[in-house]
């Protein structure tokens, strides 16, 4: 994720991170079907707060301060990179 300022913030998200969610959505009637970016800007505050929970300043004022985000499916698979090759025999 990338902030206004420019910094890159990486979190991990897990199970709790997402019934944050849950309980977010339910209480404002969102559902991360038709609320992508809310559910992916939600899930990251939860992640980056976690240990600071519940977080002084709310999300909606956090929000503000996101210039990118995106977030890797655990179950996608990446790439492999090829590796250098050897020299050749003599």
């Amino acid at each position: 994720m990338t902030l206004t300022d420019g910094s890159a913030v990486t979190f991990t998200a897990g199970p709790w991170e997402y019934a944050q969610w849950e309980q977010y959505a339910a209480r404002k009637g969102l559902m991360n079907d038709n609320t992508p970016m809310s559910f992916l800007m939600y899930i990251a505050y939860c992640a980056i707060h976690r240990a600071n929970w519940p977080e002084v300043e709310g999300f909606e004022q956090w929000s503000q301060k996101i210039a990118d985000i995106q977030m890797e499916d655990p179950a996608e698979v990446r790439p492999t990179e090829a590796a250098p090759s050897a020299a050749p025999s003599p």
